[in-house]
């Protein structure tokens, strides 16, 4: 899809929000985007996440509790194959030797890498009891040159969670200002009272939640209410860089309006 993606546009970037980067080969995947980003003339953006399926870790062979330590490797391995040739690596899940990819991604170092994670009503959402998400931020504040929250998370979750980032990131010698933060989340507007059963039909495909509470936790409302929740954004940590707005209805007219509307109004503040 980001294959086809690059090859009918021209100026607008793009990328996953977010792939599973443990469910991939880091070898084959680092030479898959930078003919991508190569192909886009620089327009990549890849965003990355851990994961949580168990289905789909087992699905694919992989172990479901290793999966942080094999991000962090795979990290590695994207970063060294884009900026240098002949790259060897050794480590606990993966091992080769004398590896180089062509082309290069046009970005330079490489494309930028955004990342997912953090706190979330785990339990509400997966019906999951999650323990402490600090190496996952951790992992956000060493190598993400973005940051995605989890679309489910609270105000409350998106600050302490951007604090700690911020406070680790000066243990690996960064600053935080470096990292950009990416705000993203559901939507749905709503036009006329039958709207809402329209939503609540698409909510049901993607989450457990009850409809009043998806409704505090997503942006679903009149264009108004969304853009007003959307002006509060930046006060849980201080900016927001991006906003990725992700349609749970591909109905043309809630296309336009969330593009003209909504999009337009907020690019202009």
């Amino acid at each position: 899809m980001l294959s086809a993606v690059a090859s009918v546009t021209k100026k607008v970037r793009f990328g996953p929000l977010v792939l599973v980067l443990p469910l991939y080969h880091p070898a084959w995947l680092a030479k898959s985007l930078a003919t991508i980003d190569y192909l886009s003339n620089g327009r990549l953006i890849v965003g990355l996440g851990v994961g949580w399926s168990k289905a789909e870790f087992e699905a694919m062979g992989v172990p479901l509790s290793s999966r942080g330590k094999i991000m962090d490797e795979s990290l590695e391995i994207l970063r060294e194959l884009w900026t240098r040739d002949n790259v060897s690596f050794d480590g606990e899940f993966f091992k080769f030797h004398d590896v180089s990819i062509e082309p290069k991604p046009i970005q330079k170092p490489y494309p930028p890498i955004w990342i997912g994670g953090g706190n979330q009503p785990f339990g509400k959402i997966y019906g999951m009891n999650v323990g402490d998400v600090t190496p996952a931020l951790g992992r956000i504040a060493r190598y993400a040159d973005g940051w995605s929250h989890h679309l489910s998370s609270t105000a409350e979750m998106i600050s302490q969670d951007w604090n700690v980032i911020s406070r680790l990131a000066q243990r690996f010698g960064r600053n935080s200002e470096e990292i950009e933060i990416i705000y993203s989340n559901f939507i749905f507007v709503v036009r006329k009272r039958t709207d809402y059963e329209k939503c609540e039909r698409a909510l049901a495909r993607i989450t457990t939640l009850p409809f009043e509470e998806a409704k505090k936790t997503y942006l679903i409302g009149t264009d108004e209410e969304i853009i007003g929740r959307l002006r509060r954004v930046p006060l849980a940590t201080g900016r927001v860089d991006h906003i990725v707005l992700n349609p749970l209805s591909w109905d043309l007219e809630q296309i336009r309006t969330i593009s003209e509307k909504i999009m337009g109004e907020m690019q202009g503040e």
